[in-house]
């Protein structure tokens, strides 16, 4: 009999770069790390509900290679808040797109946190060059999926 079932996060990450006449100009999707902030914040969140929720999502050019270690984006050039749903049983989705105007440049770096500012870094990737134009919108679906190991 199998006393013990362990429990694995794993971090999805949806990009989608839209041009000014809204046709994709390109689409991704990337596995993301789970920071060792991010998963003490998941004990917290179990502990006590006075802990924020992770409802921000930071895009950056920072190119360092992410680490369980992280607490912040390489170099962050935007953070807004996205839109909170839950997809199926043990998904937590948080939706945001970054308009024209906003995180332009050579983007390769996205985090999930729970702060307007500073905050809990939840997790953290680093991707090929996602060039954001002004006239760009860039959306970011960032998922944890919670499932049995």
């Amino acid at each position: 009999m199998k006393t013990t079932e362990p429990l694995k996060i794993t971090g999805r990450v949806n990009l989608t770069l839209r041009g000014p006449d809204g046709r994709i100009k390109t689409r991704r999707t990337l596995l993301n790390i789970i920071t060792n902030v991010g998963r003490a914040h998941i004990i917290d969140r179990l502990q006590a509900a006075a802990v924020a929720v992770a409802d921000y999502i930071a895009i950056g050019t920072g190119s360092s290679g992410p680490t369980a270690g992280d607490t912040t984006l390489g170099a962050e050039v935007a953070r807004a808040q996205g839109a909170l749903t839950q997809p199926d049983a043990y998904t937590d989705r948080c939706v945001y797109t970054f308009p024209a105007g906003t995180g332009t440049g050579a983007i390769t770096e996205c985090g999930r946190l729970n702060a307007a500012s500073v905050g809990t870094l939840m997790g953290r990737l680093v991707f090929a060059v996602v060039t954001k134009g002004a006239g760009d919108t860039l959306q970011v679906q960032y998922d944890f999926t919670y499932a049995a190991s």
